[in-house]
């Protein structure tokens, strides 16, 4: 269990899905409704492939993917069943087949304390506004975890916005999280010398 400011990378589970006709929308909203009965989750339906892909003809396949993200596995499993079944209840009203391939599933990793702890005291030293939190994003920091200590230090985006081509950060807030995370180093050095 994740203790109180601990940065958790939550498990992935990535599912392109096949059907034989569009679904009008249903799959989103299942994940929406999956995700807001577990707190700290989220749910997403992120790409979609539509054949043929023309205006005035009834899609023949769709492939999309459902990405997952929680801290705890059971809440992965709860949205999981719920919107599977969901997918179940619509493909059979539409009379369409389906199928799901797992692309991706890993689990929660937790942020070594002790580095978390050093990237906190940088920040207070540097008097650079901070907040701890848990994450959905894995990066590397999430398979490094399973082998070495490691923590994630995110500077903030306009608008909350990553991964896109609208991702900004002020040069201020860049200037201060290099600030930190070399004073951090440093301080790692100077105990280890």
């Amino acid at each position: 269990m994740p203790n109180e400011g601990n940065v958790v990378c939550g498990r992935t589970l990535y599912r392109p899905l096949c059907a034989g006709k569009p679904a009008g929308g249903r799959g989103n909203r299942a994940a929406q409704k999956a995700a807001l009965a577990c707190p700290g989750a989220v749910a997403t339906v992120g790409r979609l492939e539509v054949q043929p892909n023309a205006v005035n003809i009834v899609a023949d396949k769709v492939t999309l993917s459902l990405d997952l993200r929680s801290m705890e596995i059971r809440e992965l499993e709860q949205m999981e069943q719920q919107i599977f079944q969901a997918l179940a209840e619509t493909a059979a009203e539409a009379g369409v087949s389906y199928a799901i391939k797992l692309s991706l599933d890993s689990q929660p990793g937790y942020m070594d304390k002790q580095l978390v702890g050093y990237l906190q005291a940088s920040a207070l030293e540097q008097q650079t506004a901070f907040m701890r939190m848990h994450s959905g994003a894995g990066h590397d920091a999430l398979p490094i975890s399973a082998r070495v200590p490691a923590a994630m230090l995110f500077v903030p985006s306009k608008g909350g916005r990553s991964h896109c081509l609208e991702e900004w950060s002020d040069c201020r807030h860049l200037a201060a999280a290099v600030d930190v995370m070399i004073d951090t180093i440093m301080k790692i050095n100077k105990e280890e010398s």
